[in-house]
């Protein structure tokens, strides 16, 4: 990727709109860079930025990429579209996450919402554990949301690259991924992963197939995005991001 000036600043509204107002960009595509990108292009936009300068976003649209992000959004998002998702509760103070492990019984595992590679996550195999960790938890999340989930570790986790285009008629899962080393419970990005999936069988495969592209139906996805699916060896597939 080349570009005619590159812009050394704090990735912030204020240094962007600088940025914005100097360059004045027509449009602005906030599938790349990762994280970063996505919560910086929520935020210009909450704030009324693009607005302002009649930018328009390429891709995915805001509330799209608004309701990948969010936990809690994006499991209110597959059960209206009837995805399986594991079971869960989205929280905002130690006093509901405590009451959330409880009524899912432990383990459990502390998701952060708005936050970059999974950082903040943990797993709690009681209260004390969730009482020491969960603040900092809560700090990472830019919404101050954590959402607290029934762990599933050992269960096989798929990632599928899924396409769709602009028009929703057509929808490809592109290649298909398994976490092996080791599957449920330990980050993607710090897993071993080999494509294409070496375990699961035609039945697994395809359901994991169509809840991927259910997903990128779903968020109203626009070019490219990564699914990840939990296979509990002895059920069905479950939606986990």
């Amino acid at each position: 990727m080349f570009a005619d000036r590159v812009y050394l600043v704090p990735i912030k509204p204020e240094f962007l709109e600088m940025v914005i107002e100097r360059e004045r960009p027509d449009a602005i595509a906030c599938g790349f860079g990762g994280q970063t990108a996505l919560s910086a292009c929520i935020n210009l936009n909450d704030l009324g930025i693009l607005s302002k300068y009649g930018i328009k976003v390429l891709g995915t649209p805001i509330e799209g990429i608004r309701s990948a992000l969010s936990r809690q959004l994006f499991k209110d998002l597959m059960n209206k579209h009837g995805i399986p998702v594991l079971p869960s509760k989205t929280t905002y103070s130690l006093n509901e996450a405590l009451s959330a492990a409880r009524e899912l019984g432990y383990p459990v595992l502390a998701r952060v919402s708005f936050n970059l590679g999974g950082a903040g996550a943990f797993v709690a195999h009681n209260d004390d554990e969730l009482i020491s960790k969960y603040h900092k938890a809560l700090a990472m999340s830019e919404i101050k949301e954590v959402l607290i989930e029934k762990y599933i570790g050992g269960w096989k986790e798929i990632e599928f690259e899924v396409m769709r285009d602009k028009y929703g008629g057509e929808s490809v899962a592109v290649v298909c991924m398994e976490n092996i080393d080791p599957p449920m419970g330990v980050h993607t990005g710090d897993s071993v992963v080999v494509a294409p999936c070496l375990t699961l069988t035609n039945d697994e495969y395809q359901r994991a197939r169509l809840i991927s592209i259910g997903v990128a139906n779903a968020i109203n996805l626009i070019g490219e995005c990564n699914v990840q699916v939990a296979i509990n060896p002895r059920g069905g597939p479950r939606c986990t991001s």
